[in-house]
């Protein structure tokens, strides 16, 4: 096990009043690789590591105010702190990549951002890995609001996975469907380990809020045929007083088999 003097973050970055003390965080970063090694070869379960239970929602706002740089993700949940995830080059690359595809299809229109920390509601804080947000959406109340600030909520999230399991994956998007937020997109991207074949297995999903009923729909297998997954411009544009823009009408089509490319060459894939 590494002693605290070799984690880059000094040890006064950690709050050990919250339980996020170097050995704690080391600790769950094996255990979150050590699960995903294995992930593949057993039922599907949570890798998450709870490090600290009881924890107000003015109390961890507080400490990620203060911009603290840990070798690993977390979250508030339920008044939870969880571990959940390792930023390792693979996750942050798929998840930037994602930016910049978008990004080309449409800047004008569209703010685009990540790690930002979002109140989802009185107990349930994430700081998800990319969001995108219509230009024009409109200031909510501050009650209603992703922060302190009064910031709107995106319309869109996008969730990586590499380190935690698919089944946390999924248990996120419902946090981000609140009925305190008006997020309405979820892109999750769960990437495997490499297999002794030397391939490597992704899966993507997209979630879309169902405002009438409450309940999520989920669009999966069948984009798989051509790579191409459709983003729809009526949610990414939500809210926006001006409605989807003429160069958005019929939404954006992601291409998969980019993201492949880029998990191959971090796995080194020939």
């Amino acid at each position: 096990m590494k002693t605290s003097t070799e984690f880059s973050v000094s040890s006064s970055a950690y709050k050990k009043r919250l339980g996020i003390t170097p050995d704690v965080v080391e600790l769950a970063k094996k255990s979150l690789l050590e699960s995903a090694k294995m992930e593949e070869k057993r039922k599907p379960e949570s890798s998450e590591v709870i490090v600290k239970e009881d924890v107000s929602l003015d109390d961890f706002l507080d400490y990620r105010k203060s911009d603290l740089r840990l070798p690993v993700r977390l979250y508030l949940r339920d008044g939870k702190i969880i571990i959940n995830e390792i930023p390792t080059v693979i996750h942050a690359t798929v998840s930037a990549l994602f930016k910049v595809f978008m990004g080309r299809w449409n800047y004008r229109d569209l703010r685009y951002g990540d790690d930002t920390t979002m109140i989802l509601n009185q107990n349930n804080v994430k700081e998800p890995d990319s969001w995108v947000r219509p230009v024009r959406r409109p200031r909510p109340p501050l009650t209603q609001a992703m922060d302190r600030l009064g910031t709107p909520y995106p319309t869109m999230i996008v969730e990586v996975g590499h380190a935690q399991s698919l089944p946390d994956l999924h248990w996120k998007v419902e946090l981000y469907f609140d009925v305190r937020t008006t997020i309405q997109i979820v892109l999750t991207i769960k990437i495997y380990e490499p297999r002794v074949d030397h391939t490597a297995a992704m899966i993507a999903a997209l979630y879309l809020f169902q405002s009438t009923s409450g309940l999520l729909g989920r669009q999966g297998l069948q984009m798989f045929l051509t790579y191409q997954m459709n983003i729809p411009a009526t949610e990414l544009f939500d809210g926006d007083p001006a409605g989807v823009p003429a160069s958005a009408i019929g939404g954006f089509n992601l291409d998969l088999w980019e993201f492949q490319v880029v998990i191959r060459e971090s796995f080194n894939i020939a």
